[in-house]
């Protein structure tokens, strides 16, 4: 008899049943955020933020807007990037601004977008 193979087989065993509980955890999670609705609050916000920024930057005078939310959200911008999250480790959403915007993070209910010669977000 070999111990030996009956060692790693069982080993391999454990070893799949482990992956496939951590795939399990991961796919339950994501799908949660789904039927919760916060994943489609972080779409909604990365890209309605997202296409009012890019509206503001093309206006050709000064303007001002408030953004708001009825929850606490994190909006980052780098490269011309909008990255959108509701909670501090979970995958954000994305958005691609069309005009160049200068790099920003901002947490808050409330978000202030100004545009004098360029846009600021605060």
């Amino acid at each position: 008899m070999n111990r030996k193979g009956d060692i790693q087989q069982a080993l391999f065993f454990i070893f799949s049943l482990v992956m496939a509980v951590l795939v399990l955890y991961a796919l339950s999670s994501y799908l949660s955020g789904y039927f919760n609705g916060s994943e489609f609050r972080k779409v909604y916000i990365a890209e309605d933020l997202g296409l009012v920024i890019d509206t503001l930057s093309f206006s050709p005078s000064d303007i001002e807007m408030k953004y708001s939310s009825p929850e606490e959200f994190i909006a980052e911008n780098s490269n011309n990037e909008l990255n959108v999250k509701i909670k501090d480790l979970e995958i954000p959403r994305s958005y691609r601004f069309i005009s160049e915007i200068g790099d920003f993070s901002v947490r808050s209910k409330e978000v202030d977008v100004k545009k004098k010669d360029e846009i600021i977000v605060e």
